[in-house]
């Protein structure tokens, strides 16, 4: 084994030339990993002659250089890496200062040939993620509901994503291995190239502290041994497998052979087939046991066909079973349950209820229900995989639509890969960029899971947005996507772009690409309260709670040719929960995102209700509230219950008793009114002589009015009464109630 030692000297050089130099021949760099935080990994190899080795930095990278510097001979005996890095100031080799370049000379211990490799990390500008989306193609209409939406077309949807990549590194790439990392690893800057001195305390003699009194040991922990191969991840290692690229359905059985069960899970394009039955009883949700080996089949399928990115769990009942949407939602989210127990990454499983919508068999059988209490699986989006490295050929089918064509003209280039959190873009072929230059890569295609919707987001920046809906791109996605520009495309032509923002796996994203003013949309709202129960009742002050509900209605007219759906983003109201909302309603961290079904040149109702629970205080002794409405929705015991029966009849009496006297003093302020008019009248004939006869009609209109100002204070009399009672026993009685009601 050849011992290595390290020695680096730090000199100036040209301008703007990062390279190698050496006793020898240049250490290729044959690996660059970019991050999107602005680091890039780099990595050298090659064979080297003699004792040195000349790596030529900018100022500004021998910081992070000297700090992930990493250099490795490979030899016979295995690898060994390079445990120090001394920098010091010196001459280039004419004895000339550079400038703003430094040089870090690299000395390996023995002459001879060395074969080596030099890694290392730093600033890089950063990669950048630009997308094309297909809408799927055909004019289609809506159907009657958003949760039923029309069939799909027979042109698929699409998204690409590329990759723009720089090359300012000083240095052309020749053959490269390329790799493009969402991640974003933690790094600092340090600068480890100028001396530094830590100034310390003048004890004038004075021992100082020891900071460790004893040895500080690294923590061990037992390692985990060595997983055998699992090339197709279904449990068995390759070195039992007989079908070591087919996932198996491995049940534990001593006859596990590593080939799939045949017959049982079909895959089609965009179709996962189950032959057997997932077996669900009459009314129930639970996946029973004899569905539990296709569960196995299904989960054994998923998990060797990564390329499947987002699939539809459909559950079905049938219209005698109770709540039929409801059952076939529980059905769905059973299964998903059990496939995600069994490793599938729940970003890939979506899980939706049809009620009895879709049957296959006829209802009106014990026979045809139970075919149809079932759940289905559809392929909602799928990636294609990476294209062939050089020298290889893949079988290409005729393109059967324009979505088609574009994605066999430009497969990806890149395969993704999962690796501590973050997903890294392996580029399949060497690149070769030249110094200074720029270009783009294909990182992945998606197929399906798009869709062509209409958003209605009133946008300040977008002119008219209060009015008519945004046309959007609706994507599903089944990865972690970066931000950046969207190209979208229908029918063969560019509709407009938009911008992503970062995505992760089991996200959905709504991209606006252009205003559509054909359609309109209006809202109008209505907020009232509801009584609903006591809460507490204490001398005399009741502490009721009311049910507020915020009904906003939403009126769309569509134009001549619109998407089947319309999503209308609606702002989550602080403490208030949205009720009974439509099937595929999605939320974001401050918005509603609620679907509706559109027919051209139609007008849609969407109503969206929101409810929130209030408190307030009734101050019943001088309040005319009634309290009766709030008793229904409060449980206590039985006499309370006839107590605060007898507390509202108190009250009704004396509020009908108090609105009874308010009258009466009403009518007898008019009879006194009256009276004082006849009066003047009389007063006013009194010498009249050819007056008698209207003198007397006036006298028996003053007679009829006096009897029936003391009818009233006779009434007024009795009505005060009444109030008076029943205010002083609902005084006592408050008084003496005290309660709280049980939650």
């Amino acid at each position: 084994m050849r011992r290595l030692g390290l020695l680096a000297t730090l000199a100036l050089t040209l301008p703007w030339a990062l390279g190698t130099l050496g006793c020898g021949p240049k250490l290729a760099l044959r690996r660059v990993v970019l991050y999107q935080n602005g680091i890039g990994y780099f990595e050298r190899a090659g064979q080297l002659q003699g004792e040195r080795y000349r790596l030529q930095l900018r100022d500004h990278e021998v910081g992070d250089v000297l700090k992930s510097l990493l250099v490795v001979e490979r030899n016979a005996s295995g690898q060994h890496a390079v445990s120090a890095v001394i920098p010091q100031p010196g001459p280039d080799e004419a004895g000339k200062p550079t400038n703003g370049q430094t040089w870090l000379d690299i000395l390996l211990e023995g002459g001879g040939r060395h074969d080596v490799m030099v890694a290392y990390a730093v600033p890089t500008p950063t990669w950048k993620a630009a997308y094309r989306v297909v809408l799927p193609g055909g004019a289609q209409e809506a159907a009657g509901t958003a949760a039923a939406p029309a069939p799909a077309p027979a042109e698929e949807g699409l998204l690409q994503a590329w990759a723009i990549v720089d090359n300012v590194s000083g240095e052309p790439w020749q053959r490269v291995e390329l790799v493009l990392a969402t991640g974003a690893p933690l790094s600092f800057a340090l600068d480890l190239r100028t001396p530094h001195f830590v100034a310390r305390p003048d004890l004038s003699g004075q021992l100082v502290q020891p900071v460790a009194t004893g040895a500080v040991l690294a923590e061990r922990t037992q390692g985990s041994a060595e997983a055998s191969t699992d090339t197709d991840r279904d449990g068995i290692p390759d070195r039992l497998d007989k079908c070591p690229s087919e996932p198996e359905v491995y049940n534990g059985y001593e006859d596990e052979d590593g080939c799939p069960d045949r017959g049982r899970v079909i895959v089609t394009s965009n179709k996962i087939e189950i032959l057997d039955k997932v077996y669900f009883e009459r009314g129930g949700s639970d996946v029973r046991a004899p569905s539990m080996p296709v569960v196995d089949a299904l989960a054994a399928t998923l998990s060797g066909n990564p390329q499947i990115t987002r699939v539809e769990i459909g559950g079905h009942a049938c219209p005698s079973e109770p709540n039929p949407r409801e059952l076939s939602e529980r059905r769905a989210a059973a299964v998903r349950y059990q496939l995600t127990k069994r490793g599938i990454a729940g970003s890939r499983l979506t899980a939706r209820g049809f009620g009895s919508d879709r049957p296959v068999a006829d209802n009106k059988s014990e026979e045809g229900c139970a075919r149809n209490r079932r759940v289905e699986f559809q392929i909602l989006q799928r990636m294609d995989e990476a294209a062939p490295s050089a020298g290889q050929s893949a079988h290409r089918s005729p393109p059967a639509d324009w979505a088609q064509s574009i994605a066999q003209s430009s497969r990806p280039l890149a395969k993704a890969q999962d690796l501590a959190g973050s997903t890294r873009y392996v580029v399949s072929d060497p690149v070769t960029l030249p110094r200074g230059s720029s270009t783009m890569i294909s990182l992945l295609t998606l197929r399906g899971g798009t869709e062509d919707i209409y958003l209605f987001r009133p946008d300040p920046s977008v002119q008219g947005s209060d009015r008519h809906p945004l046309r959007a791109a609706r994507i599903q996605v089944g990865t972690a996507l970066e931000p950046g520009p969207v190209a979208v495309f229908a029918r063969g032509s560019f509709v407009g772009e938009g911008v992503l923002t970062r995505m992760h796996p089991g996200e959905n994203a709504l991209i606006p690409y252009a205003i559509d003013s054909s359609a309109s949309v209006q809202s109008s709202s209505d907020e009232t309260s509801q009584p609903q129960r006591l809460i507490s009742l204490h001398r005399g002050e009741a502490v009721v709670e009311d049910l507020q509900v915020l009904t906003t209605t939403y009126q769309v007219t569509a134009g001549p040719s619109p998407p089947p759906r319309l999503f209308v983003r609606h702002p989550r109201r602080s403490s208030y929960t949205a009720v009974q909302l439509p099937p595929e309603s999605e939320t974001s961290a401050d918005a509603l995102l609620v679907p509706c079904a559109l027919a051209a040149e139609k007008s849609t109702a969407l109503t969206l209700i929101e409810q929130r629970q209030t408190r307030r205080t009734i101050a019943l002794k001088n309040s005319n509230e009634p309290l009766g409405p709030y008793l229904a929705g409060t449980r206590l015991p039985l006499s309370t219950q006839q107590q605060l029966r007898e507390l509202w009849q108190l009250q009704q009496s004396a509020l009908s008793a108090g609105n009874d006297v308010d009258q009466l003093r009403r009518e007898l302020d008019d009879v006194r009114t009256r009276a004082e008019e006849l009066r003047d009248n009389l007063r006013a004939v009194e010498k009249i002589a050819t007056a008698t006869t209207l003198r007397t009609e006036l006298l028996r209109k003053l007679t009829d009015n006096e009897k029936r100002s003391d009818e009233l204070q006779k009434q007024l009399i009795t009505r005060t009464e009444i109030q008076a009672a029943a205010s002083a026993r609902l005084h006592q009685l408050l008084s003496e109630l005290q309660l709280d009601a049980a939650p």
